[in-house]
Protein backbone atom coordinates (compact mmCIF):
# COMPACT_ATOMS: atom_id res chain seq x y z
CA UNK A 1 0.00 0.00 0.00
CA UNK A 2 1.30 3.21 -0.91
CA UNK A 3 1.05 5.28 1.90
CA UNK A 4 1.64 9.31 1.81
CA UNK A 5 3.45 11.52 4.34
CA UNK A 6 -0.35 13.01 4.82
CA UNK A 7 -1.34 9.68 6.03
CA UNK A 8 1.12 8.33 7.90
CA UNK A 9 1.81 11.50 9.98
CA UNK A 10 -1.77 12.07 10.82
CA UNK A 11 -2.18 11.76 14.60
CA UNK A 12 0.62 10.74 17.19
CA UNK A 13 1.69 7.41 15.84
CA UNK A 14 4.98 8.62 14.57
CA UNK A 15 8.32 9.12 14.98
CA UNK A 16 8.61 13.49 14.74
CA UNK A 17 8.50 13.81 18.64
CA UNK A 18 11.37 10.95 18.78
CA UNK A 19 13.39 13.03 16.10
CA UNK A 20 12.95 16.30 18.02
CA UNK A 21 14.15 15.01 21.44
CA UNK A 22 17.25 13.69 19.27
CA UNK A 23 17.67 16.83 17.49
CA UNK A 24 17.32 18.47 21.35
CA UNK A 25 19.74 16.25 22.68
CA UNK A 26 22.25 16.95 19.42
CA UNK A 27 22.06 20.47 20.27
CA UNK A 28 23.41 19.85 23.72
CA UNK A 29 26.32 17.95 22.32
CA UNK A 30 27.08 21.11 20.37
CA UNK A 31 26.88 23.50 23.83
CA UNK A 32 29.06 21.57 25.38
CA UNK A 33 32.46 23.27 23.42
CA UNK A 34 31.84 26.93 24.41
CA UNK A 35 30.40 25.94 28.01
CA UNK A 36 33.35 24.54 28.58
CA UNK A 37 35.23 26.63 26.70
CA UNK A 38 37.44 23.87 24.56
CA UNK A 39 37.39 23.22 20.74
CA UNK A 40 35.77 20.12 19.70
CA UNK A 41 37.71 17.21 17.49
CA UNK A 42 34.19 17.60 15.17
CA UNK A 43 32.10 19.95 13.33
CA UNK A 44 29.54 20.29 16.75
CA UNK A 45 29.10 23.89 15.38
CA UNK A 46 27.52 22.44 12.33
CA UNK A 47 25.62 19.73 13.90
CA UNK A 48 24.43 22.00 16.46
CA UNK A 49 23.30 24.80 13.67
CA UNK A 50 21.49 21.99 11.50
CA UNK A 51 19.85 20.26 14.76
CA UNK A 52 18.34 24.08 15.41
CA UNK A 53 17.39 24.38 11.48
CA UNK A 54 15.46 20.50 11.14
CA UNK A 55 13.58 22.03 14.38
CA UNK A 56 12.29 25.17 12.59
CA UNK A 57 11.73 22.27 9.57
CA UNK A 58 9.42 20.15 11.44
CA UNK A 59 7.46 22.91 13.38
CA UNK A 60 6.77 24.70 10.40
CA UNK A 61 4.99 21.19 8.79
CA UNK A 62 3.03 21.12 12.15
CA UNK A 63 1.90 24.74 12.59
CA UNK A 64 0.63 24.92 9.34
CA UNK A 65 -1.49 21.82 10.32
CA UNK A 66 -2.45 23.69 13.13
CA UNK A 67 -3.56 26.82 11.74
CA UNK A 68 -5.82 25.23 9.20
CA UNK A 69 -7.67 23.34 11.30
CA UNK A 70 -8.16 26.68 13.68
CA UNK A 71 -9.24 30.20 13.49
CA UNK A 72 -6.45 32.49 13.48
CA UNK A 73 -7.10 33.54 17.89
CA UNK A 74 -7.82 29.79 18.54
CA UNK A 75 -4.80 29.10 16.67
CA UNK A 76 -2.90 32.16 18.77
CA UNK A 77 -3.79 30.72 21.98
CA UNK A 78 -2.41 27.14 21.76
CA UNK A 79 0.30 28.83 20.04
CA UNK A 80 0.78 30.85 23.06
CA UNK A 81 0.22 27.27 25.69
CA UNK A 82 2.77 25.61 24.18
CA UNK A 83 5.81 28.56 24.34
CA UNK A 84 5.35 30.77 27.11
CA UNK A 85 4.11 28.74 30.25
CA UNK A 86 7.78 26.64 30.28
CA UNK A 87 9.34 29.51 29.37
CA UNK A 88 8.44 31.72 31.89
CA UNK A 89 9.03 28.99 34.23
CA UNK A 90 12.68 28.39 33.04
CA UNK A 91 13.44 31.66 33.33
CA UNK A 92 11.94 31.96 37.35
CA UNK A 93 13.80 28.47 37.89
CA UNK A 94 17.15 29.86 36.68
CA UNK A 95 17.03 33.28 38.26
CA UNK A 96 15.89 32.19 41.27
CA UNK A 97 16.67 28.48 41.90
CA UNK A 98 19.72 27.68 39.76
CA UNK A 99 21.41 31.00 40.17
CA UNK A 100 21.82 31.44 43.88
CA UNK A 101 22.44 27.46 43.87
CA UNK A 102 25.36 28.27 41.52
CA UNK A 103 27.13 30.63 44.24
CA UNK A 104 28.06 27.48 46.58
CA UNK A 105 30.46 26.62 44.40
CA UNK A 106 32.14 30.53 43.22
CA UNK A 107 31.07 32.50 46.23
CA UNK A 108 29.48 35.29 44.08
CA UNK A 109 27.29 37.73 45.24
CA UNK A 110 23.62 36.84 44.51
CA UNK A 111 20.69 39.51 44.57
CA UNK A 112 17.00 38.59 44.19
CA UNK A 113 16.46 41.85 42.55
CA UNK A 114 18.92 40.60 39.93
CA UNK A 115 16.97 37.69 39.62
CA UNK A 116 13.79 39.92 38.87
CA UNK A 117 15.68 41.91 36.69
CA UNK A 118 16.60 38.75 34.76
CA UNK A 119 12.65 37.66 34.40
CA UNK A 120 11.65 41.08 33.35
CA UNK A 121 14.17 41.81 31.04
CA UNK A 122 13.28 38.13 29.10
CA UNK A 123 9.68 37.90 29.62
CA UNK A 124 8.61 38.56 26.38
CA UNK A 125 10.91 35.64 24.62
CA UNK A 126 13.34 38.56 23.46
CA UNK A 127 16.73 37.58 25.47
CA UNK A 128 17.67 41.55 27.11
CA UNK A 129 19.67 39.91 29.80
CA UNK A 130 21.57 36.86 29.72
CA UNK A 131 22.98 36.90 33.14
CA UNK A 132 22.15 37.27 36.50
CA UNK A 133 24.43 39.10 38.00
CA UNK A 134 28.02 38.18 38.43
CA UNK A 135 26.90 34.32 39.51
CA UNK A 136 28.51 33.25 36.15
CA UNK A 137 31.12 35.80 35.51
CA UNK A 138 34.39 33.19 36.24
CA UNK A 139 33.47 30.64 33.83
CA UNK A 140 33.93 29.98 30.18
CA UNK A 141 31.15 31.38 28.68
CA UNK A 142 30.64 34.02 31.28
CA UNK A 143 27.21 35.69 31.93
CA UNK A 144 24.71 33.92 29.54
CA UNK A 145 22.63 31.40 31.82
CA UNK A 146 20.48 30.05 28.88
CA UNK A 147 21.86 30.47 25.61
CA UNK A 148 19.76 28.32 23.93
CA UNK A 149 16.13 30.56 24.35
CA UNK A 150 17.29 32.92 21.76
CA UNK A 151 15.35 31.12 18.74
CA UNK A 152 12.08 31.26 20.65
CA UNK A 153 11.89 34.74 19.55
CA UNK A 154 11.95 33.77 15.95
CA UNK A 155 9.93 30.60 16.52
CA UNK A 156 7.52 32.52 17.48
CA UNK A 157 7.94 35.16 15.01
CA UNK A 158 7.15 32.47 12.30
CA UNK A 159 4.13 31.39 14.14
CA UNK A 160 2.47 35.00 13.99
CA UNK A 161 3.66 35.39 10.40
CA UNK A 162 2.78 32.20 9.47
CA UNK A 163 -0.63 32.41 11.73
CA UNK A 164 -0.76 35.66 9.45
CA UNK A 165 -0.22 34.92 6.04
CA UNK A 166 -2.43 31.55 6.29
CA UNK A 167 -5.79 34.34 7.16
CA UNK A 168 -5.64 35.34 3.55
CA UNK A 169 -7.96 32.78 1.18
CA UNK A 170 -5.52 33.16 -1.76
CA UNK A 171 -2.83 31.95 0.24
CA UNK A 172 -4.59 28.80 1.48
CA UNK A 173 -5.89 28.14 -2.06
CA UNK A 174 -2.32 27.84 -3.11
CA UNK A 175 -0.29 27.19 -0.50
CA UNK A 176 2.38 25.43 -1.93
CA UNK A 177 3.36 28.16 -4.41
CA UNK A 178 3.09 30.70 -1.19
CA UNK A 179 5.64 28.82 0.95
CA UNK A 180 7.77 27.83 -2.05
CA UNK A 181 8.01 31.87 -2.94
CA UNK A 182 8.75 32.07 0.49
CA UNK A 183 11.54 29.42 0.68
CA UNK A 184 13.16 31.38 -2.22
CA UNK A 185 13.32 34.61 -0.90
CA UNK A 186 14.29 34.15 2.51
CA UNK A 187 16.84 32.14 1.47
CA UNK A 188 18.26 34.27 -1.42
CA UNK A 189 18.40 36.85 1.89
CA UNK A 190 20.74 34.00 3.41
CA UNK A 191 22.88 33.58 0.46
CA UNK A 192 22.96 37.34 0.35
CA UNK A 193 23.77 38.11 3.99
CA UNK A 194 21.25 40.15 4.09
CA UNK A 195 20.77 41.75 7.82
CA UNK A 196 24.23 40.25 8.96
CA UNK A 197 25.86 44.06 9.32
CA UNK A 198 22.36 45.83 10.29
CA UNK A 199 23.16 48.04 13.61
CA UNK A 200 21.60 46.12 17.13
CA UNK A 201 17.48 44.87 17.21
CA UNK A 202 18.19 44.53 12.74
CA UNK A 203 20.40 42.34 13.38
CA UNK A 204 18.07 39.73 14.05
CA UNK A 205 17.35 39.57 10.19
CA UNK A 206 19.87 37.55 9.16
CA UNK A 207 19.25 34.39 11.55
CA UNK A 208 15.44 34.91 11.32
CA UNK A 209 16.25 34.87 7.22
CA UNK A 210 17.78 31.51 7.73
CA UNK A 211 15.66 29.74 10.37
CA UNK A 212 11.96 31.19 8.61
CA UNK A 213 13.48 29.60 5.28
CA UNK A 214 13.22 25.77 6.92
CA UNK A 215 9.53 26.88 8.95
CA UNK A 216 8.75 27.71 5.12
CA UNK A 217 9.81 24.79 3.44
CA UNK A 218 8.04 22.86 6.65
CA UNK A 219 5.21 24.23 5.67
CA UNK A 220 5.88 23.77 2.07
CA UNK A 221 6.08 19.74 2.02
CA UNK A 222 2.25 19.95 4.60
CA UNK A 223 1.00 21.51 1.24
CA UNK A 224 2.02 18.68 -0.39
CA UNK A 225 2.00 16.23 2.01
CA UNK A 226 -0.98 14.16 0.02
CA UNK A 227 1.41 13.89 -3.10
CA UNK A 228 4.66 13.10 -1.38
CA UNK A 229 5.27 9.01 -0.99
CA UNK A 230 6.28 7.50 1.98
CA UNK A 231 8.16 4.99 -0.25
CA UNK A 232 11.99 4.99 0.20
CA UNK A 233 12.83 6.49 -3.11
CA UNK A 234 11.48 9.50 -1.97
CA UNK A 235 14.15 9.50 1.20
CA UNK A 236 16.75 8.33 -0.95
CA UNK A 237 16.75 11.43 -3.65
CA UNK A 238 15.81 14.32 -0.99
CA UNK A 239 18.54 13.27 1.34
CA UNK A 240 21.17 12.31 -1.76
CA UNK A 241 20.18 16.14 -2.95
CA UNK A 242 20.56 17.33 0.54
CA UNK A 243 24.22 15.77 0.82
CA UNK A 244 25.07 17.30 -2.43
CA UNK A 245 24.40 20.56 -1.53
CA UNK A 246 26.25 20.09 1.96
CA UNK A 247 29.16 19.22 -0.38
CA UNK A 248 29.10 22.22 -2.56
CA UNK A 249 28.63 24.37 0.66
CA UNK A 250 25.47 25.51 -0.83
CA UNK A 251 23.16 23.71 1.80
CA UNK A 252 21.82 26.75 3.59
CA UNK A 253 20.85 28.34 0.47
CA UNK A 254 19.51 24.98 -1.33
CA UNK A 255 18.81 22.65 1.15
CA UNK A 256 15.96 23.65 3.15
CA UNK A 257 12.94 21.75 1.17
CA UNK A 258 15.54 18.52 1.13
CA UNK A 259 16.09 18.65 4.62
CA UNK A 260 12.01 18.96 5.17
CA UNK A 261 11.58 16.02 3.22
CA UNK A 262 13.65 13.83 4.24
CA UNK A 263 13.00 14.58 8.09
CA UNK A 264 9.37 14.35 7.64
CA UNK A 265 9.53 11.01 5.97
CA UNK A 266 11.94 9.53 8.69
CA UNK A 267 9.14 10.81 11.16
CA UNK A 268 6.35 9.01 8.87
CA UNK A 269 8.49 5.71 9.04
CA UNK A 270 10.89 5.35 11.56
CA UNK A 271 9.73 2.84 14.33
CA UNK A 272 10.72 4.99 17.01
CA UNK A 273 8.20 6.46 19.48
CA UNK A 274 9.77 8.04 22.16
CA UNK A 275 7.64 11.38 23.20
CA UNK A 276 4.65 10.27 21.19
CA UNK A 277 2.38 11.10 24.12
CA UNK A 278 5.16 13.06 26.53
CA UNK A 279 6.86 15.76 24.63
CA UNK A 280 9.86 16.03 26.21
CA UNK A 281 12.33 18.02 23.89
CA UNK A 282 11.07 21.37 24.57
CA UNK A 283 12.02 20.84 28.07
CA UNK A 284 15.38 18.96 27.16
CA UNK A 285 16.12 22.34 24.95
CA UNK A 286 15.16 24.71 27.55
CA UNK A 287 16.37 23.13 30.29
CA UNK A 288 19.72 21.92 29.20
CA UNK A 289 21.95 24.86 28.86
CA UNK A 290 21.45 25.94 32.31
CA UNK A 291 22.02 22.36 33.72
CA UNK A 292 25.63 22.67 31.46
CA UNK A 293 26.22 25.68 33.12
CA UNK A 294 26.23 24.30 36.74
CA UNK A 295 28.47 21.41 35.74
CA UNK A 296 30.96 23.66 34.84
CA UNK A 297 30.53 26.00 37.99
CA UNK A 298 30.76 22.66 40.11
CA UNK A 299 33.57 21.36 39.03
CA UNK A 300 32.55 18.54 37.28
CA UNK A 301 32.76 19.65 33.81
CA UNK A 302 36.66 20.28 33.96
CA UNK A 303 37.09 17.09 35.80
CA UNK A 304 34.44 14.40 33.31
CA UNK A 305 35.76 16.57 29.93
CA UNK A 306 33.18 18.01 27.29
CA UNK A 307 31.67 14.93 25.83
CA UNK A 308 31.17 12.48 28.91
CA UNK A 309 29.75 16.01 30.95
CA UNK A 310 27.30 16.43 28.05
CA UNK A 311 26.38 13.01 28.27
CA UNK A 312 25.73 13.70 32.28
CA UNK A 313 24.13 17.06 31.20
CA UNK A 314 21.30 15.31 28.76
CA UNK A 315 20.61 13.06 31.74
CA UNK A 316 20.20 14.84 34.24
CA UNK A 317 17.87 17.59 32.08
CA UNK A 318 15.06 14.30 31.72
CA UNK A 319 13.68 14.51 34.68
CA UNK A 320 13.33 18.82 34.78
CA UNK A 321 12.34 18.15 31.22
CA UNK A 322 9.50 15.30 32.47
CA UNK A 323 8.91 17.81 34.93
CA UNK A 324 8.39 21.32 32.89
CA UNK A 325 5.39 18.61 30.65
CA UNK A 326 3.73 16.72 33.63
CA UNK A 327 3.70 20.19 35.45
CA UNK A 328 3.81 22.87 33.18
CA UNK A 329 3.84 21.73 29.31
CA UNK A 330 1.11 19.38 29.36
CA UNK A 331 -1.59 21.09 31.63
CA UNK A 332 -1.53 24.27 30.01
CA UNK A 333 -2.02 22.70 26.63
CA UNK A 334 -4.83 21.19 28.07
CA UNK A 335 -6.64 24.54 29.14
CA UNK A 336 -5.97 26.02 26.00
CA UNK A 337 -7.53 23.13 24.29
CA UNK A 338 -10.17 23.56 26.46
CA UNK A 339 -10.79 27.53 24.95
CA UNK A 340 -10.30 26.52 21.28
CA UNK A 341 -11.90 23.84 19.13
CA UNK A 342 -10.91 23.14 15.23
CA UNK A 343 -13.17 24.37 12.24
CA UNK A 344 -15.33 21.61 11.33
CA UNK A 345 -14.30 20.34 7.97
CA UNK A 346 -11.31 22.85 7.75
CA UNK A 347 -8.80 19.83 7.50
CA UNK A 348 -11.05 17.58 4.37
CA UNK A 349 -10.44 21.54 2.76
CA UNK A 350 -7.10 22.45 3.38
CA UNK A 351 -6.50 18.74 1.79
CA UNK A 352 -8.60 19.69 -1.07
CA UNK A 353 -6.71 22.82 -1.94
CA UNK A 354 -3.66 21.57 -1.59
Amino acid sequence: MNRTLGDALNGRDNALNSIRLLLAVAVIFWHTYPISGTNPSWPASTVGSWAVNSFFAISGFLVAGSRLRLNFSHYLIRRAARVFPAFWVVLVVTAFVLAPFSTLFTGSPYSFFEGVNYVSQNFLLWLGELAVGSTLSGVPHANSWNGSLWTLFHEFGAYLVAGGVLSLALVRKHIAFAALTAVVLLSAAVASGFGHTLPGFLSQAGPASRLWSFFAAGVLVYALRDRLSTRPPIVIASAGLLCLTFTLGIAEWLGQIFLAVTLLWLGARLPLRMGSRNDLSYGVYIYAFPVQQLLVVSGITPIAGPELSAVLAAVLTLPLAWASWTLVEKPCNRLASRFTRYTPGAEREDRLRS
